[in-house]
């Protein structure tokens, strides 16, 4: 009998431990338990709450409010930690305040171990602190917390170790990658070289120097290509494009000026001069040509060759070549072959333009079947895809990368495409009460992206970096791992999406 009673206390304590872990569905109350201790929580955190929304929002009362709000904070800190997410973001913006702003070095300290320890116990309670919350923006990665912490640490820390730091820094940003956020990585760079510069003599710390700032620029440089991608209309960034295209133009035009004009290979001409490679400028002066131009096939052909490849085929200039050029070749073919594909391509990308979707795919078509060999038909194919997708037609998008790599099955770019049509085909939309099956389908499409940024790099090595990038900011997206457990998933077990089989992954 005496075994049978510690049997089952141990089973009730395991159970204990594993609902822990899985508070799905519960309330505060649920949370905090009854009885004595329970009531005294209860009222330490709304203490607690009122301290901190009355500094919060009165300025002139931030210091001493926080600091009565330190207490009660405490109690259910200690007592019940799995109270409430605020418990830890409240928290953490208290003791932020007051490590930067106490007088006295010994409180100080005090609350600034308060911060670092805000950090340690979320890390420690993240998978039951994020399973009793539908809302994406209360849900909490790791590499999130540590490279939080390790910015917290920099910033505020009354005693500064650079080393300690430093490991902080890394453990954070070595798990998050590209994922990374701006203000991290600023502090990060701030305190490598800091680092490096107390130790120039060392081997050892001028390495870690060069790897630091490797990786600081390879992340950097994905913010830009996301900007690039994201953020082109923005006027901040089209002021600083007029900039930089005021201070090349007196370098641009006597380069134009001396080659005659467009060159029909776009990427060779930029790759020989490129100073001239300035969007903007090179519309506006085209823009000035076309006229005197309009009855040479040639040159028609080379600014739309040109305006293509740097993504101008918005613009005025690439309407009226486009225009001149069909009327120079209207089959698309009288005017030679090049010419002739650029004229149809030209043609379906102004049809396209006007919402004539289904007259813009059949010349796209003809386009593809007046090319000379494979390369041109999957490049033209490919431009296809990259108009329908611009537009916001996926569908169509998919369907002409799936035609580029029928002529070239190792076009890296188009397997990208594949992954960029998946993620933007991925569910959007969902109830409150089915978040977790959201959650699921949603990581399952960017497991397939992933699976084609996989193919691109592994077909074309050029496509590497790029597809790098992709995999780094799709992975945020899998499955959590812990609800996979819960529903008896196994990360690697193929599953379907989108009529395509995918191996699963999970974060």
């Amino acid at each position: 009998m005496k075994n049978k009673l510690s049997i089952i206390t141990l089973l009730f304590f395991v159970s204990l431990i594993c609902s822990a872990q899985n508070l799905k569905g519960t309330k505060m109350e649920d949370r905090i338990g009854h009885g004595a201790d329970s009531i005294m929580t209860r009222r330490s955190y709304e203490l607690f709450e009122r301290f901190y929304h009355d500094g919060y929002y009165d300025e002139t009362r931030r210091d001493s409010m926080y600091k009565f709000a330190v207490d009660p904070w405490l109690y259910v800190f200690d007592n019940a930690p799995l109270t409430s997410q605020n418990l830890y973001r409240y928290g953490a913006n208290i003791f932020q305040y007051l490590a930067k702003n106490e007088t006295d070095s010994i409180r100080r300290q005090y609350y600034f171990d308060l911060l670092m320890k805000v950090y340690d116990k979320r890390i420690d309670n993240l998978e039951a602190l994020n399973s009793f919350t539908d809302d994406e923006k209360f849900l909490s990665k790791k590499g999130d917390l540590l490279t939080r912490k390790a910015y917290d640490y920099y910033t505020y820390s009354p005693n500064l170790d650079i080393e300690v730091a430093y490991k902080l820094f890394h453990q954070g940003i070595d798990d998050l990658g590209y994922a990374t956020e701006g203000y991290v990585l600023f502090q990060f760079v701030d305190c490598y070289v800091k680092r490096y510069e107390t130790n120039t003599d060392s081997a050892s710390y001028r390495e870690d120097f060069i790897n630091d700032y490797v990786k600081a620029c390879d992340i950097c440089d994905f913010f830009l290509k996301q900007a690039e991608e994201y953020a082109f209309t923005d006027s901040i960034a089209s002021r600083k494009d007029s900039i930089r295209a005021a201070e090349l133009e007196a370098k641009a035009k006597p380069i134009l000026d001396a080659y005659g004009g467009p060159r029909q290979n776009a990427e060779w001409y930029f790759s020989q001069h490129p100073e001239a490679a300035t969007p903007e400028f090179l519309v506006e002066y085209y823009s000035g040509l076309i006229e005197e131009h309009k009855t040479d096939a040639k040159f028609l052909s080379g600014v739309i060759s040109l305006l293509r490849s740097i993504e101008k085929e918005d613009t005025d200039v690439f309407d009226k070549a486009s225009e001149y050029l069909s009327a120079c070749a209207p089959q698309g073919g009288s005017s030679g072959g090049g010419s002739g594909r650029e004229s149809l391509l030209a043609e379906a990308t102004r049809m396209l333009k006007e919402g004539n979707i289904s007259g813009a795919n059949s010349i796209f078509q003809e386009a593809v079947d007046n090319a000379s060999d494979a390369t041109a038909k999957a490049n033209a194919a490919y431009y296809a895809c990259a108009q329908y997708y611009k537009r916001g037609s996926i569908q169509a998008a998919r369907q002409w990368a799936n035609n580029a790599l029928k002529y070239k099955s190792n076009f890296g770019k188009a397997y990208l495409m594949l992954a960029r049509c998946i993620t933007a085909s991925a569910p959007k939309s969902y109830k409150k009460s089915e978040i977790v099956q959201f959650n699921w389908n949603r990581g399952l499409y960017y497991c397939l992206a992933t699976d084609k940024a996989q193919r691109a790099k592994s077909v074309d090595p050029t496509c590497a970096a790029e597809a790098n990038r992709l995999i780094a900011s799709y992975s945020g997206m899998f499955f959590p791992r812990s609800e996979a457990f819960m529903m008896g998933k196994r990360e690697g077990s193929v599953e379907t999406v989108m009529g395509e089989r995918t191996r699963l992954r999970l974060r």
